[in-house]
């Protein structure tokens, strides 16, 4: 197999006949009705539009089809149309076998999708394929992390992540400066939580000018991490944080960035550094944190943080029925909520969206019965003397910063409150306001 791939990435067309790529392993069975116009999900048929575009590649210049192709796959992964996403990495390699990013995207899109191995020989080929490569940049490093986070063999990912710091190692100065690759082998270190390794790896970069404003971004985040987890006080148990605990479609992309704005450092689902999912060791890194991860356990992070507040976005539960639906039809082809556990994406991340899934959705046979316990269980919680800790927040009912601010007790900003994804304005509900200074 060793021969093989060195074969295959020293020449393009044996690589794509020697990947797990190749036009006889491409998923046909779950994705060949979208030549006919329909995706067969897990449950149901979900109508797919198409373009003659994918179909009928003009000759010419390839580079211009595969823009055209990136465009069309983009559109569709913005409304959930995976089928077209799928089509569009497939065709994408078969023009350009020697480009990495479709291959690195379609495997991870087969791990959401397809269970079996498929997946992890795809990932095990991207690494491969990634050593040495004149395509190695910050970008394709990030995809890359986030593959080998979203492995379900959590066995293996200790040895991909030394993999991919042999990758990075491995390019040229051309490909990347110094100072970008030690930022990103800061980012692999931190994944690995090696924290003496991660701490010199900032540092290599911390006095050296770098160019970029994505570039720039990550450092300084990586650069107050170091910061935190290098102070000796570390880890505080007493230290404030913020937990958003609302569901999915409730407005907890909104509250992310308005926490930013706030000043606080913030995760939204998953640690943007790493690619993983939120973990306990990010707890003590970070101030705020929220979506479906934090909303599944929130009563443990009540107990291990007992000074941190608690923010339940919300809205109608007869508006949120017709958003959350129309999501995971879009993104997973379900209906039903107990679904869930039928799919290879509870596999993901070691098995933890899984155990997500579990406590909040995949247990409940309607999206109502998942809302209302829910619900029940922030109101069973945050009763008596614990009540002053949460905050309820409907931003469609009107809820804005002098609610946030005040719970938070901190200043209110001179900007709009955030609306990530806009929806219908409800009808004005009771809001809970309870005042509090947050230390931070």
């Amino acid at each position: 197999m060793a021969a093989t791939l060195a074969n295959a990435i020293r020449t393009p067309t044996a690589l794509l006949r020697a990947s797990p790529f190749g036009s006889s392993t491409l998923v046909p069975a779950l994705f060949g009705q979208a030549r006919r116009r329909l995706w067969r999900g897990p449950c149901i048929l979900v109508p797919v539009s198409r373009s003659p575009e994918v179909d009928q590649i003009p000759s010419g210049d390839n580079g211009l089809v595969v823009a055209n192709l990136r465009k069309r796959r983009i559109s569709a992964r913005r409304i959930g149309d995976f089928a077209t996403v799928m089509e569009c990495l497939r065709r994408e390699i078969e023009i350009s076998p020697d480009l990495l990013m479709p291959r690195v995207l379609l495997a991870r899109n087969q791990a959401r999708l397809v269970d079996g191995d498929e997946s992890e020989r795809a990932l095990d080929f991207c690494l491969n394929a990634a050593v040495g490569s004149h395509q190695l940049d910050h970008g394709l490093i990030g995809a890359l992390l986030l593959n080998v986070q979203q492995s379900p063999n959590i066995r293996l990912r200790s040895g991909r992540f030394e993999h991919l710091l042999e990758i990075i190692e491995s390019a040229s100065d051309a490909t990347l400066s110094e100072p970008i690759r030690a930022v990103n082998r800061a980012r692999v270190l931190l994944a690995l939580r090696d924290r003496q390794r991660f701490l010199n790896a900032v540092n290599e970069f911390s006095a050296t000018p770098i160019s970029g404003r994505r570039h720039k971004s990550f450092a300084n985040e990586l650069e107050k991490v170091a910061q935190r987890w290098s102070d000796p006080s570390y880890p505080q148990h007493r230290i404030s944080k913020i937990f958003v605990i609302g569901l999915s479609r409730t407005g907890t992309s909104s509250m992310d960035e308005a926490l930013g704005l706030l000043g606080f450092s913030h995760l939204h689902w998953r640690n943007h550094l790493t690619g993983d999912l939120i973990r306990s060791a990010d707890l003590f890194l970070f101030d705020a944190f929220s979506d479906i991860g934090i909303a599944a356990d929130f009563e443990t992070l009540a107990h291990q943080f007992p000074t941190s507040r608690f923010i339940l976005t919300t809205r109608s539960i007869e508006t949120w029925e017709i958003s959350v639906r129309r999501h995971y039809r879009q993104q997973l082809g379900i209906l039903k909520p107990d679904s869930l556990r039928r799919l290879a994406v509870a596999r993901t991340f070691g098995g933890l969206m899984g155990e997500i899934n579990a406590s909040l959705y995949s247990k409940f046979e309607t999206w109502g019965e998942a809302f209302e316990s829910h619900h029940q269980r922030v109101d069973g919680f945050f009763s008596g003397e614990r009540a002053s800790r949460l905050l309820r927040f409907n931003v469609l009912a009107g809820a804005s910063w002098a609610e946030l601010c005040s719970f938070l007790g901190v200043p209110m900003p001179d900007v709009p409150y955030p609306h990530a994804n806009p929806g219908q304005p409800e009808s004005t509900v009771p809001l809970t306001k309870v005042s509090g200074k947050l230390d931070r």
